[in-house]
């Protein structure tokens, strides 16, 4: 057992050269002890997908470590973000571990396993020591791009990414915005796109390219909006960074589409 462990959510590359010297990792059962008694102190196991590990150190690495001058030179010199969040006596957890493994004999049932881990935390507990803050550090989020409601956007639908129904905005949150999604009422002739798109006079400005398979054909919406139903339903998407304002007004809004439902 190390003289001393130093608890950080840095790389073992990073604390080898912050240190001065090579350091140890600490695996196994104990580190996951520490990490809890870590928990009641406030650092958790585990931010932003960066765990906290556990290295041991002798006391010239630990006073290295420690001193805030050595997280500048990195910072400075390599552009390196270190941070030490906790240390641990050695000596101190070994008389720990010591005196609650000498309890226990080697075979426990559930119940008496479960009180030997507790007595563990309780016995590891008074060496560890929080001696950082950890880094506030939170997920990117995005804000609203300029949507407002009664805007239409688009709808795709599902996995025919070629099919995109026109929606309308309806209420705009900090995290996100509400659509509902426009239906179309009536069917396409996906055997020949481009032949119905011609013959079916009652769609203003409909066009279609294309046979079966390849095909597909674009109704302007507002020309048609009595062709199609608002449906009930109330969709919910979160700002993105994919959020952009792709059509920017209602005349630019149509449906591309090879298959749909038509309403009953």
């Amino acid at each position: 057992m190390a003289d001393f462990y130093i608890g950080s959510r840095n790389g073992w590359d990073t604390i080898t050269k912050a240190a001065g010297g090579r350091v140890s990792k600490l695996n196994g059962k104990m580190t996951d002890t520490l990490a809890k008694v870590a928990m009641k102190q406030g650092i958790k196991k585990t931010q932003l997908g960066k765990k906290l590990e556990f290295y041991g150190v002798d006391k010239q690495q630990l006073d290295r470590l420690v001193d805030p001058a050595t997280a500048f030179m990195l910072s400075l010199g390599e552009g390196v973000e270190f941070r030490p969040l906790i240390t641990v006596d050695g000596a101190k957890m070994a008389a720990g571990l010591n005196k609650v493994n000498n309890q226990y004999g080697g075979r426990m049932d559930y119940i008496t396993h479960q009180k030997y881990l507790a007595d563990l935390f309780k016995a590891v507990e008074d060496s560890v020591f929080k001696i950082n803050e950890d880094t506030e550090t939170r997920k990117k989020t995005y804000s609203n791009p300029g949507y407002k409601v009664g805007d239409f956007i688009g709808h795709s639908e599902g996995y025919n990414s070629r099919t995109h129904f026109p929606a309308v905005i309806t209420k705009i949150t900090d995290a996100g915005y509400q659509y509902r999604v426009y239906r179309p009422c009536f069917n396409i002739d996906t055997n020949n796109p481009k032949n119905w798109a011609e013959k079916h006079t009652i769609i203003k400005d409909a066009t279609g390219w294309g046979d079966h398979w390849t095909g597909e054909v674009k109704v302007p919406f507002l020309a048609n909006k009595h062709l199609f139903l608002l449906e009930p339903k109330t969709y919910t998407k979160r700002w993105t960074k994919r959020n952009t304002r792709a059509w920017t007004t209602p005349e630019d809004k149509v449906v591309y589409t090879k298959y749909w439902d038509h309403c009953n």
